[in-house]
């Protein structure tokens, strides 16, 4: 789905602790050269915190030709305990999630929109 690539390849760094992130990166490939393009990233920390990203190309979200979206999910987590139930733990979490919009020109991408969503 994108202009002028035959095929994308996906390198992965992979974090397998607590706040380690796992890093992935993406080049494309058009026969002679490869280029790259937007990375995704993911960590998580016991529980308490954790960061996601999806990566999508065309042929995936189906919103546009050369357009690569990266959704990221913020999560937040917390044990709450109330003076009127002692003993109980509640948890409650916070979620945001972003998206970011890239377009891709033939050799490079740019960024063409970000928003929050809350």
């Amino acid at each position: 789905g994108l202009t002028g690539v035959k095929n994308i390849f996906r390198v992965g760094m992979l974090g397998e602790a607590c706040g380690v992130a796992t890093v992935y990166s993406y080049f494309a490939w058009d026969g002679k050269k490869f280029y790259r393009l937007p990375e995704k990233m993911s960590v998580g920390d016991a529980g308490v915190y954790g960061y996601y990203e999806e990566l999508s190309f065309p042929a995936e979200h189906k919103m546009g030709k050369d357009v690569i979206i990266i959704k990221s999910t913020e999560v937040e987590y917390e044990e709450l305990m109330y003076k009127e139930l002692p003993g109980q733990y509640f948890t409650e979490s916070t979620e945001v999630i972003k998206y970011r919009m890239y377009k891709w020109s033939g050799t490079t991408y740019e960024l063409i929109k970000q928003e929050d969503i809350d």
